[in-house]
């Protein structure tokens, strides 16, 4: 290889690096702008999978939540979060039927819908 070939050869790998890089860029500026508008996958908030989030969320709580029972169920929508509760049914450590009260706020963060319960015991 003389100079003249080292240069072009040097030149084209300097521009492969560039080219790289450059669809790196993109590919994060994609990202970022489908991060800022929520879920990476299309999912939506709404009411129905807010109800669904908030009862695994209160379930995850529960001595036995298999055994729960869910009532008097209420979600109002906040911007891009559901705020919710009601009332549920589960048997306790004892065998018997506990009720309570519970609250929930249920959102996307960085893709995935998530809820958060509370529940008065």
């Amino acid at each position: 290889m003389n100079a003249r070939n080292i240069r072009t050869f040097l030149d084209s790998k300097a521009a492969g690096w560039a080219a790289f890089g450059l669809v790196g860029v993109i590919l994060l500026a994609m990202w970022a702008i489908n991060a800022a508008q929520g879920s990476s996958d299309g999912r939506q908030l709404t009411e129905t999978n807010a109800r669904a989030i908030c009862r695994t969320a209160v379930k995850q709580q529960l001595k036995n939540p298999d055994s729960a029972t869910f009532s008097d169920e209420t979600y109002r929508a906040e911007g891009d979060t559901y705020v919710g509760g009601g009332t549920v049914r589960a048997e306790n450590s004892f065998g018997g039927t506990a009720i309570h009260t519970f609250t929930c706020t249920a959102s996307i963060s960085a893709g995935d819908i998530i809820g958060v319960a509370k529940i008065q015991r």
